[in-house]
């Protein structure tokens, strides 16, 4: 689970809000005056977690700079999170705070030391509703955040083989809250879901769509049972879909809109043309939008790279490239005229 500063997510407020715990309460007795605490968020739109990541830095007096920074080397680190401040002088703490009832605690199994279980009660004692409430708030933002975001801080590693054979990957793999098109033809309903080659060397123009028709729910006597025991609880109960059959799959041309057939499953291949035809038509703006969506997949192709680049590169250094070597994030160019341009 990847989880991100607030202060990456929105800077501004973060410093506003800031949630100060000022002097020890109750028989604490800590040498430092005062807790600044960081709170780090899953920003997956998918995961419905209720946790605060919590980094507890202890300070004394008043604190000036306080900000997450993943650029600067000679700073506070915990995990892949650095930070810097002038007048921090220990590593910061990591806890968990339960945004449901309001419990907070070690992350797991964590072995604290005496000290960290004293910073552990001081935010305890300190933490206050409206603490919460502002965490709650910010929980919301990252959610939020994440639909457009999360990819940039999800494990892509099980691509790393796939991306040089010509894997594709599909668009709701990034992006899973977006759903696929539902659309009609022939008296029947149909799913259409768009993949995309993410190889940064390769210099295809298509996306492949494939179709299916869907079968409607079935509501068998023990679903029925399943949701009325969900509501006895209080829980929200799971949805009655039904089942989708592949019909084929299409490739779509982003340059010309030509239309070609992959593979067929079922029927033939004049009719998974005419599906595609009608998915077409029916959807507003989606030649569009395939273009757009298939110019973000090349650049999430570049940074899957770059992100195995690094894992591989990790903790060792790797060497730098010279300015005409192929570029290592493998995108055919020149070194000098891809990645070293950032430099």
């Amino acid at each position: 689970m990847s989880v991100v500063p607030f202060g990456i997510i929105n800077k501004p407020k973060a410093i506003k809000e800031s949630v100060i715990i000022f002097q020890p309460l109750g028989p604490v007795a800590l040498s430092h005056r005062s807790l600044t605490l960081m709170d780090l968020y899953c920003v997956n739109p998918e995961c419905d977690c209720a946790l605060a990541h919590i980094d507890v830095l202890r300070h004394d007096g008043e604190i000036q700079g306080l900000e997450p920074d993943l650029a600067e080397q000679k700073v506070h680190q915990v995990g892949e999170i650095k930070y810097k401040a002038a007048q921090i002088t220990e590593e910061p703490v990591r806890l968990e705070l339960n945004l449901d009832n309001g419990a907070v605690s070690f992350p797991g199994n964590y072995r604290a030391k005496k000290t960290e279980e004293e910073i552990l009660d001081q935010v305890r004692q300190g933490l206050t509703k409206d603490h919460i409430s502002i965490f709650r708030r910010h929980r919301k933002e990252a959610k939020a955040w994440g639909n457009d975001n999360y990819w940039q801080y999800a494990d892509w590693s099980y691509l790393k083989k796939g991306i040089k054979k010509g894997m594709c990957v599909f668009w709701n793999e990034v992006f899973p809250q977006v759903k696929p098109w539902i659309f009609k033809a022939d008296d029947a309903d149909y799913l259409a879901a768009d993949q995309y080659c993410v190889n940064p060397s390769c210099n295809c123009t298509d996306v492949i769509i494939s179709i299916h028709r869907i079968h409607p729910a079935t509501f068998s006597f023990f679903a029925r049972l399943r949701a009325l025991a969900c509501r006895l609880i209080g829980r929200k109960a799971p949805p009655e879909v039904g089942h989708a059959d592949i019909i084929g799959t299409v490739k779509y041309n982003v340059k010309t809109g030509h239309r070609k057939v992959d593979a067929v499953e079922r029927g033939r291949h004049e009719d998974l043309l005419r599906l595609a035809g009608s998915l077409l038509r029916m959807t507003d703006g989606l030649s569009g939008e395939l273009n757009r969506r298939y110019q973000f997949m090349r650049d999430f192709g570049l940074h899957v790279t770059k992100q195995r680049q690094q894992q591989a590169a990790s903790p060792a250094t790797a060497p730098q490239p010279q300015r005409n070597d192929p570029c290592p994030c493998g995108s055919g160019k020149k070194y000098k005229k891809c990645c070293g341009q950032l430099r």
